[in-house]
């Protein structure tokens, strides 16, 4: 899953304890569904600090062929959110 640098937002904060404004970049947080088969891990993402613009999920796909629905939700921290739906076709 990947995103444009657009979609980390940059913005004004106020550090409390610095009594002062600083600029902070929005943390991204992606959380995986598949309607069959195994993810490695339900939620990844990147911190604040973490520039990278894109992240990713190891998937186990199941034994037989069938066709799987994933879904992936990208969210920042300050609330957007974004989605996709993808079919898989899982061959023998």
């Amino acid at each position: 899953m990947a995103w444009s640098a657009a979609d980390a937002e940059s913005y004004a904060y106020f550090d409390r304890a610095a009594q002062a404004i600083t600029v902070r970049r929005e943390a991204m947080s992606v959380s995986w569904y598949v309607s069959a088969g195994e993810l490695e891990t339900e939620t990844t993402g990147r911190s604040e600090a973490d520039l990278t613009l894109a992240s990713s999920n190891a998937w186990t796909a199941p034994s037989g062929p069938e066709s799987v629905r994933l879904w992936i939700v990208l969210r920042d921290s300050r609330g957007g959110r974004d989605f996709a739906q993808y079919e898989l076709a899982v061959q023998p």
